[in-house]
């Protein structure tokens, strides 16, 4: 209702189950209420771009990452990041996981290029200069979408919700379009 097309949509289920015994007869266990969110993946991205009408990402096969307190660091988009805080997730059945603060979530053979995009905007966001807001705005317009960064930081503010970016940087996505425009995207 307020424009953040880049929020996943969500709905609620009420999950019932079956169970047909041996004999024929058939119990019906109700497990609850559940929330449905939608995943964010190529499909979350192809769904919102200005071909589909769903948004204006440019294209599905830009770079997107899930920020989250993975790995000692939450990622806040300053330079004092470590190398270990970029990576791809593995969770395997058995051994030891590796996660990320920044885990990227496509292009993951492309790893590399993909790091660089995004300390690349890290670097450029750090090394703005207060003292000349006109560059900062000249900058976020052509490297951000801010009305969607503003505008879910501003809801989660009046709505309390405190586990995402604005209060401990933690459960957000950020997508780089093949236009290298950032975006970001609410989560959780």
């Amino acid at each position: 209702d307020c424009g953040v097309w880049t929020a996943p949509r969500a709905g609620y289920t009420r999950l019932l189950i079956d169970i047909v015994e041996e004999d024929g007869s058939v119990e019906k266990v109700d497990f609850g209420v559940y929330e449905m969110i939608e995943n964010i993946d190529k499909q979350f991205l192809k769904a919102r771009t200005a071909e589909e009408k769903g948004g204006d990402f440019n294209g599905n096969k830009g770079n997107l990452w899930k920020c989250t307190w993975k790995s000692g660091e939450v990622p806040k988009f300053t330079t004092d990041y470590s190398e270990s805080d970029f990576g791809v997730e593995d969770i395997p059945l058995t051994g030891a996981a590796r996660e990320y603060s920044y885990d990227l979530k496509t292009n993951k053979d492309k790893l590399s290029k993909a790091k660089t995009e995004i300390t690349d905007f890290i670097t450029s966001l750090n090394e703005l200069s207060d003292s000349d807001p006109d560059a900062i705005k000249t900058w976020y317009e052509s490297k951000m979408d801010m009305d969607l960064f503003i505008k879910p930081y501003a809801i989660n503010v009046i709505l309390g919700m405190w586990d995402d970016y604005w209060c401990n940087s933690n459960n957000f996505y950020f997508y780089f379009d093949k236009d290298g425009k950032a975006y970001f995207i609410p989560y959780d």
